[in-house]
């Protein structure tokens, strides 16, 4: 819980007590970010611009324009994708769709960065910055209007997205057995997980400094989002198996 932290509860940071929603998720773009549409809202999100990696995925860059290249690619990598992911993320949680939420989590996917920045060896990164930005994203959340369920969601993804990133390195031998285990775990995330770690990769510079593992991650992307069908297929035929065995 967050209060356990030493934190400020959600409805606490929230004029009027909390009773107020200030942002429509319908309404985040990328444009109107630039145009400073949430700076009295969110203030959180333009900190990011002072805050500046360097490592092979962000070379000097800001965390607010990683952030906005992430939205960006996310956006395209959605509308790029195959007929039943697209249906898939199209689909409504509750109030609003996957696609959505994934919006909002691209948004605010690296929220805790200011918090985690340090030094480490030669590079400038933020450890843990997965952890930080789940617990400041429930507290910024209920600025949204989004329900209880999407807030739990979008805190979910914020909190596991660097996990997929670590299990899919080049070279992880337990690649799929870890994969599997994250589905197991989280079937209500696992396609939601890599959808966005695809857009966050693409938005990153990992491509300029090592093009090779770039690649490599893409592909496994794509790979994995195309076999959404037939993983989908499994599940239904698993399904209609137990449906038998109960009517018999």
């Amino acid at each position: 819980m967050i209060s356990e932290l030493g934190l400020a509860s959600p409805v606490d940071m929230l004029p009027g007590g909390g009773s107020e929603i200030m942002i429509s998720v319908k309404d985040i773009t990328v444009s109107g970010i630039k145009k400073d549409s949430l700076k009295e809202d969110l203030p959180e999100l333009y900190e990011l611009q002072k805050v500046v990696e360097r490592s092979a995925w962000h070379q000097d860059w800001s965390v607010l324009d990683h952030t906005l290249a992430v939205m960006d690619q996310l956006q395209q990598v959605m509308d790029g994708a195959p007929e039943k992911v697209s249906k898939y993320l199209n689909e409504k949680v509750e109030k609003h769709t996957r696609r959505e939420l994934l919006m909002v989590v691209g948004m605010l996917h690296d929220i805790g960065k200011k918090e985690t920045i340090k030094e480490v060896g030669d590079e400038i990164r933020c450890p843990g910055h997965e952890d930080r930005g789940a617990l400041k994203a429930q507290v910024l959340l209920p600025k949204f209007d989004l329900t209880e369920a999407e807030q739990a969601i979008v805190v979910e993804l914020i909190k596991h997205h660097g996990h997929v990133h670590d299990i899919i390195t080049p070279g992880n031998t337990e690649r799929d057995v870890q994969l599997g285990a994250l589905k197991k775990a989280a079937p209500h995330l696992f396609w939601m997980l890599l959808v966005f770690c695809q857009a966050d990769t693409m938005g990153s510079q990992l491509q300029k400094t090592i093009p090779i593992e770039y690649h490599k991650r893409i592909d496994f992307y794509k790979k994995a989002v195309a076999g959404f069908d037939l993983i989908s297929k499994e599940k239904k035929k698993s399904s209609e198996e137990e449906t038998s065995e109960h009517s018999e």
